[in-house]
C-alpha cells in the first residue's frame, strides 16, 4: 500500500511551486520529511519538482522554510494531502 501512495506523490504538481508560486509544475522527486525511514515513511512523503527538492536539501529545511514563509513539515503535508483528494 505504501507504494501505491508514493506513485501517487508522483503523479502530482510540486507543493513549494504549486502553493507558494502559483506554478503547476510536475514532481519528478518525492521528499520524505521523516529522516529515519520505516513502514510508514513513504506516507510522510511530499511532491517536490528537481528544482525545489534540491534548493531544500541544499540550504537545510530551516533556511528553506524561513524563505518560504509560512512553510513547515505539516503544512507541506496538509497541501500534499489537499492534492491528493483532488485527484479523487
Amino acid at each position: 500500500m505504501s507504494h501505491e501512495h508514493l506513485a501517487r506523490i508522483h503523479e502530482l504538481n510540486c507543493v513549494v511551486c504549486r502553493f507558494w508560486y502559483g506554478k503547476f509544475r510536475p514532481a519528478v522527486e518525492a521528499h520524505h520529511l521523516e529522516s529515519v525511514r520505516g513502514d510508514h515513511s513513504e506516507f510522510a512523503a511530499i511532491p517536490l519538482c528537481a528544482d525545489c527538492h534540491r534548493g531544500l536539501h541544499a540550504n537545510r529545511r530551516r533556511a528553506f522554510y524561513r524563505a518560504h514563509k509560512g512553510m513547515s513539515d505539516v503544512s507541506l503535508l496538509a497541501y500534499t494531502i489537499k492534492m491528493l483528494m483532488e485527484q479523487e
